[in-house]
């Protein structure tokens, strides 16, 4: 029921109250007291220390002169802001000892990174002599290639020529077939002239 009416806006009438309530909040004035106190603590450990350390028996006298509670409350308010530097001394430590502790991971990764480099230096260098290595392969196979390609070409030029040259013998074949003929049959007549003379 609460977390329903929650979720309402407020009605004019809480409005109105709410206002109220912060106008009649009253600000609440330091007593004399309290401000002696603020001023004594402030400049009590630069003033009053040194001068209980130098005149203990006047400081102890004025000491003893002060109201009770005031003495009270001065030490009261001096555990308080002792305990506040040492918050403030451990909250500083904590910092400085989580930078530290960052300064040194930073110097272990520059350490790692620094030994590393070497390293990267041999695989850049090895990864170079690879590509040079495969440059000079890549010339000898373009080489071997056009090579290849003329020896092709002249192996259809010898086939060509080749084909030309079978043509011409059997041309020449079929001539020498056809004069072979031509003789034999030249010797024919010739005999048969010698019969009949």
């Amino acid at each position: 029921m609460r977390r329903c009416r929650s979720l309402l806006p407020p009605t004019e009438e809480a409005a109105a109250a709410a206002e109220q309530g912060k106008a009649t909040k009253r600000i609440q004035v330091p007593s004399l007291v309290d401000l002696c106190l603020r001023f004594v603590t402030k400049h009590f450990e630069s003033v009053c220390m040194d001068r209980i350390v130098a005149f203990p028996e006047a400081e102890a006298a004025l000491i003893g002169s002060m109201p009770s509670n005031l003495v009270h409350r001065t030490v009261i308010n001096l555990v308080k802001g002792n305990k506040r530097v040492k918050a403030k001394n451990r909250a500083m430590v904590k910092t400085l000892e989580s930078a530290l502790q960052r300064a040194r991971l930073e110097i272990e990764q520059l350490e790692c990174a620094a030994a590393s480099r070497p390293r990267q230096i041999e695989h850049k260098l090895h990864l170079k002599f690879l590509q040079r290595k495969m440059d000079s392969i890549r010339n000898s196979l373009s080489s071997a290639e056009s090579e290849n390609r003329r020896l092709a070409t002249a192996a259809k030029n010898a086939e060509k020529n080749k084909c030309r040259l079978e043509a011409k013998i059997d041309a020449l074949k079929a001539e020498n077939i056809s004069i072979s003929k031509a003789t034999k049959q030249t010797q024919k007549r010739e005999m048969e002239l010698k019969k009949n003379w």
